[in-house]
């Protein structure tokens, strides 16, 4: 068990240094002290990717072997060479004062949990129908017969197995089993309490700059110790995956429509993605979530177009008051100042009280009329509003 548990370790180390290379792309981190604190989204990346680009090998006929692992990892992780072309991190940066005591208390449950939570999955047997009949099944086909074989995936014999459903999951275990060396149908529930370990360590850290610290992890505290989540996460099924990678996207998603910054739409991209390639019951998800992407997009951007306009409206205001008046005309100007005409406005400051006095009074008005002797466009009596 203790080799089989170093040789998924090694996989995993694969999926971190895939993670890595695609992270710096997308300014996770930049220098290797930034790296510490984005280990957790960083592997999340990592097999996300890893994957994606597993489930794409089978297809093109690959066996997922082990040099096959590394050579397709250390290409993602080459891409963390190419120069970043925008500064700065895509994640916010950490608290600069060091966590309170309640802060520290609720971190070691979380630890404590995830302690807890891989103990559970390396010691728990395979006793679950789908994940026996469906999901660890694939993985041991994908292993044994050296990818993926016609007769097994195509075969009538085995169509109720649901061998439609997509292969990012069983990729994974395979990767797994590959580097175990041996089918352990035991420890490889580990993988799927992996991923949500690092949501819950990641989760804060996407969420540093906009949720208080207590509630981030109090909150996370509240997801690992959700009974069906628990139960799912080491039971070797695909619906804690699925949460996983979708809770990733969501945040993403979120980040990119409040911050702007294109790599985290790139991320939500990327995890919805693995999304739809863990199970085919997250197409509605990934459905919603890019519908109330784009609905919450459009409406910041009209927000912010009406800002905009507002203060050049306002801008264009305060500039034609200014030349409404013949005293702000340029010394020795005979003709009207820069611009053409404007539609000025005019309100009486008489009779308050009465309504008819309070209905506003528009005219065109030149600077030239107060040059020959007509009113000029603003007076005591006859304030205005030019545009």
């Amino acid at each position: 068990m203790t080799s089989h548990l170093v040789g998924l370790a090694v996989a995993n180390l694969c999926f971190l240094a895939a993670g890595a290379g695609v992270g710096r792309a997308l300014g996770l981190w930049r220098a290797p002290r930034d790296l510490p604190g984005a280990l957790a989204p960083v592997y999340l990346v990592g097999v996300a990717a890893s994957g994606i680009a597993a489930t794409w090998a089978l297809v093109a006929g690959l066996e997922l072997a082990r040099w096959q692992v590394i050579a397709g990892c250390a290409a993602l992780a080459a891409v963390g060479l190419v120069p970043a072309r925008r500064a700065g991190l895509a994640l916010p940066p950490p608290p600069p004062r060091p966590p309170a005591r309640v802060v520290i208390a609720l971190q070691v449950a979380v630890g404590l949990i995830v302690v807890l939570l891989l103990a559970d999955a390396a010691y728990r047997p395979l006793s679950e129908w789908d994940a026996w009949a469906m999901w660890t099944m694939k993985a041991k086909a994908i292993t044994l017969l050296g990818g993926l074989d016609p007769g097994l995936f195509a075969g009538v014999p085995y169509h109720h197995l649901h061998l439609d459903y997509p292969l990012l999951l069983p990729s994974v275990e395979a990767i797994g089993f590959r580097f175990m060396g041996a089918i352990d149908t035991q420890v490889i529930h580990v993988q799927a309490a992996l991923l949500m370990a690092a949501l819950l360590v990641a989760l804060p850290r996407l969420l540093a700059d906009r949720v208080p610290v207590v509630v981030a992890w109090a909150s996370v505290l509240l997801i690992g110790v959700a009974p069906s989540l628990v139960d799912q996460a080491s039971a070797g099924l695909a619906d804690a995956p699925l949460a996983v990678f979708f809770a990733m996207a969501a945040v993403c998603g979120w980040r990119w429509i409040a911050d702007g910054r294109r790599e985290m739409l790139v991320l939500s991209t990327l995890f919805a993605a693995a999304v739809l390639a863990t199970k085919r019951e997250g197409t509605p998800f990934v459905a919603a979530l890019i519908l109330v992407m784009v609905v919450a997009a459009g409406r910041g951007r009209r927000l912010a177009a009406v800002m905009r306009t507002g203060s050049t409206r306002r801008t264009a205001r305060s500039r034609t008051r200014r030349w409404s008046t013949p005293a702000t005309w340029p010394a020795g100007s005979e003709g009207s100042p820069p611009g053409p005409r404007r539609w000025c406005g005019m309100r009486s400051n008489r009779g308050r009280g009465s309504s008819s006095s309070r209905r506003p009074r528009s005219r065109w008005c030149s600077p030239p009329a107060a040059a020959s002797g007509g009113p000029p466009c603003s007076s005591p009596r006859w304030p205005v509003s030019c545009w």
